[in-house]
Order: structure tokens, then C-alpha cells, then sequence
């Protein structure tokens, strides 16, 4: 009765040793599969930084030519004000000249 017990108990210690190293193999896949995911992560970050670092530079050059247009605009309106001002000065010595042809022709 004894030799019977004791063959069941090593057959049972055998299943679970087998079940021991199968949950044994499968952690150890599962740690790599997490390793693998971790790397994953970090290259992902890595990638979402950089894109991040290059779409701020970006941003930044946009913003940068924005306010030079900005300033550039401001300089040809002056520029354009000027223009009107001085055709404005010349259509009235035009004015003037020929108001003064017009008097030498009717004296």
C-alpha cells in the first residue's frame, strides 16, 4: 500500500515539475516579450522627442519668419505712405506749373 502511495506522489511530483517548467518557460517568454516591449517604448519616446524637438524648432522658424513679414510689412506700407505723399506733392506742382502756364498764356 505504502509502494502504491509513494508511486502516486512521485507521479504527481513529476506532473509538477513538468508544470513548474512549463510556467517557468512560459515566464521566461513572457519577460522577453516584455523586455522587447519595453525597448519598444523607449525607441518610440526616443522618436516622439525627437519629432516633438523638430516640430518645436519649426514652430519657432515659422514664428520667427511670421514676425519678420510682420516687420517687413510695416516698412512698405511706410514706404507706400511715403510714395502717395510725395505723388501727392508732385501732382500739386504740377498743378501750381501749369496754373502759372495758364497765367503767362492769358497776360
Amino acid at each position: 500500500k505504502l509502494q502504491t502511495e509513494l508511486n502516486t506522489c512521485l507521479k504527481e511530483k513529476s506532473k509538477l515539475e513538468t508544470l513548474v517548467q512549463g510556467m517557468e518557460a512560459k515566464l521566461k517568454e513572457d519577460n522577453t516579450r516584455i523586455v522587447k516591449l519595453e525597448l519598444e517604448i523607449k525607441h518610440n519616446k526616443t522618436s516622439y522627442q525627437t519629432k516633438l524637438t523638430h516640430d518645436e524648432q519649426e514652430m519657432l522658424r515659422l514664428a520667427t519668419a511670421k514676425e519678420e513679414l510682420e516687420i517687413a510689412q510695416v516698412g512698405l506700407k511706410e514706404e507706400l505712405s511715403e510714395m502717395k505723399e510725395r505723388s501727392k506733392q508732385e501732382e500739386n506742382l504740377h498743378e501750381i506749373a501749369i496754373k502759372e502756364l495758364e497765367a503767362e498764356l492769358n497776360k
